[in-house]
């Protein structure tokens, strides 16, 4: 075996819900300034997006690798959705 390497089973499912998850917490955030300022929120104006997966490979240690069977653990995988919104004011 030369190495492993990670992959995502469902990748478009779990950027889906990253993505529904950054952007209720990108409109509740900008709902309290609205808020705070008085207005409502109006229309998006902008919107970006940065996605991609982060890998978290684990440690081995010199009992594990000594060991007389092969292990092998992926570690996690993260899936993060940024957005950036910017509405209009009503």
């Amino acid at each position: 075996m030369n190495g492993v390497s990670p992959f995502l089973a469902n990748g478009a499912a779990a950027t889906e819900k990253a993505r529904e998850a950054a952007v209720a917490d990108a409109r509740s955030r900008a709902n309290s300034y609205a808020k705070y300022l008085g207005a409502s929120l109006g229309r998006v104006i902008y919107l970006t997006e940065v996605n991609a997966p982060v890998y978290t490979f684990p440690m081995v240690s010199e009992k594990a690798a000594s060991a007389d069977a092969t292990q092998i653990d992926l570690g996690e995988t993260e899936v993060t959705v940024t957005v950036t919104v910017r509405w209009s004011l009503n």
